[in-house]
């Protein structure tokens, strides 16, 4: 094993490279969770990404976009420039004493620097409205406020980047005059609650674009069937088993719908409830919407519709024990070829950390994270609530076919702040979900009954933030709350 080259690893399946890697130190052990690798990983921090079994490039994992140029502080403390569309990969952040590597600094927000020849500010007006702003720079002048505003003055601590001070300040609309005295350097006055990434400027103002992060092709679980075939006549041979409500009819090896109207064909006391089953069928439209699979035989709450014609499969959790096709109300068209199995429920984990930048002075802001959104009734968030009732709570969220389920965790778990660190973890299940955070798993929602489908959907990574992000990955599978909480500590 001396002899393999570690360079190689890289282009070996996953099943390989987990022996090969371990045995030449464990490139891929450091990103286990309660001894399961992940099956796709961004490590900003350490340049290494994986998806789709093999170490890649972040292009190949991910899709980012900025459409302009942004800056970054390097290793040495250097503010650097980048272009277009250029990741901002290795960005650092000074600790008191040493920069250090944070991975990937992300702006979901385009900002504007208002001053003019920001490099080596002078005194200057500026048109503001009654909204918050925040001012910073380096260096050891003085910036004195007056006219719409008397905050401050800042004051200058000296040079370099780890020397950058901020003001936020809410003046009122009119004319502001920034007033400068000694030097200031690299300045910066932009409409929000809080300072982003210095923008250059010279005879006129400059906005940086918001940077978009997306991932496709992302890992989802594969149903793993552990029951027998638990429907009888689900070819519809016979006008049998099979309860017929409104205008359904078993006729011609099928079961057809051939007027509109909201109507449900069953089978009663079959399912286990709170078990989690696949259930398979064919559907051919003349015309209308299609079916929906109800979870409960009486209730449309959680139902799962499905339009598309040919063979569809779709997993819920038994609610009363029945299987049940409802037809959408404008549906003519048939069903056939139905079964249904139990499976294993259905899971992913997802974990994340970096840093985050936030103002709690708005009652609808929050920090979004993770946004794996199909459409307004189907989706999974991560996210940091920063609404005044409830300012820096970790927030856990999965929402199928119009059902949503949280997990919320403590009021204050990360306060206000400018690159506040953060790490947070979840378990999204067809019966379950929770949240950990920083080691700590929250107590788990157990009254979900599906897992929104999102196989084929992508995510987008730092939806509603600014700050960096060290770390993020995706398992297929549920963690367990001791996964989750080795993930986020």
């Amino acid at each position: 094993m001396s002899d393999v080259d570690v360079t190689t690893i890289a282009t070996r399946p996953i099943s390989n490279r987990r022996i090969v890697a371990r045995a030449l130190g464990g490139i891929l052990r450091p990103y286990d969770a309660d001894g399961v690798e992940p099956r796709l990983v961004a490590d900003f921090a350490n340049n290494f990404y994986f998806a789709n079994n093999y170490q890649v490039p972040l292009s190949t994992a991910f899709t980012h976009a900025r459409s302009s140029s942004a800056t970054m502080v390097d290793s040495t403390g250097t503010l650097i420039t980048v272009g277009s569309n250029v990741p901002r990969i290795g960005h650092h952040v000074y600790n008191g004493s040493a920069w250090v590597n944070e991975g990937y600094l992300h702006e979901s927000e385009a900002r504007t620097n208002l001053l003019l020849n920001s490099g080596t500010l002078s005194t200057q007006n500026v048109t503001v409205s009654a909204d918050p702003y925040t001012l910073h720079f380096t260096g050891t002048g003085t910036i004195t406020l007056s006219g719409a505003s008397t905050d401050g003055p800042l004051v200058g601590t000296g040079t370099g980047e780890n020397n950058r001070v901020n003001l936020s300040f809410t003046p009122s609309a009119g004319t502001l005059t920034l007033t400068v005295t000694g030097t200031v350097t690299n300045a910066q006055l932009e409409q929000a609650s809080t300072p982003s990434s210095y923008i250059p400027t010279s005879g006129s103002t400059v906005t940086r674009s918001a940077d978009t992060m997306t991932a496709s092709n992302l890992p989802w679980p594969a149903p793993n069937v552990i029951g027998p075939e638990l429907v009888t006549n689900g070819g519809f041979d016979t006008d049998s088993d099979w309860i017929e409500g409104g205008s359904w009819e078993i006729s011609g090896g099928s079961a057809n719908k051939p007027s509109t109207g909201t109507a449900v064909i069953y089978q009663q006391n079959v399912l286990t409830v709170g078990k989690v089953y696949q259930i398979t069928f064919d559907l051919t439209k003349t015309s209308g919407t299609g079916v929906d699979i109800r979870p409960t035989y009486n209730s449309s709450t959680g139902a799962i519709r499905v339009t598309s014609e040919g063979t569809n499969e779709v997993t819920f959790v038994s609610g009363d024990g029945y299987i049940s096709f409802a037809s959408v109300s404008d549906f003519i068209g048939s069903i056939d070829n139905v079964s249904v199995r139990e499976i294993d429920p259905l899971a992913v984990s997802i974990k994340m950390d970096g840093r985050m930048t936030y103002a709690d002075t708005d009652n609808s802001s929050e920090v979004v994270g993770v946004y794996w959104f199909e459409d307004s009734s189907n989706y999974i968030f991560q996210r940091i609530t920063t609404v005044s009732t409830s300012t820096g709570s970790p927030y856990f969220l999965q929402r199928q076919n119009g059902v949503t389920d949280t997990v919320v965790g403590p009021d204050t778990t990360y306060s206000p702040g400018i690159l506040v660190p953060y790490s947070i973890a979840s378990r999204h299940g067809s019966t379950f979900l929770n949240g950990a955070v920083d080691g700590t798993a929250l107590t788990a929602n157990t009254t979900p009954t599906a897992l929104p489908d999102l196989s084929a959907t992508d995510l987008n990574l730092g939806y509603d933030y600014m700050g960096t992000i060290k770390e993020f990955a995706i398992w297929n599978v549920d963690l367990t709350d001791a996964g989750i909480e080795e993930a986020s500590s």
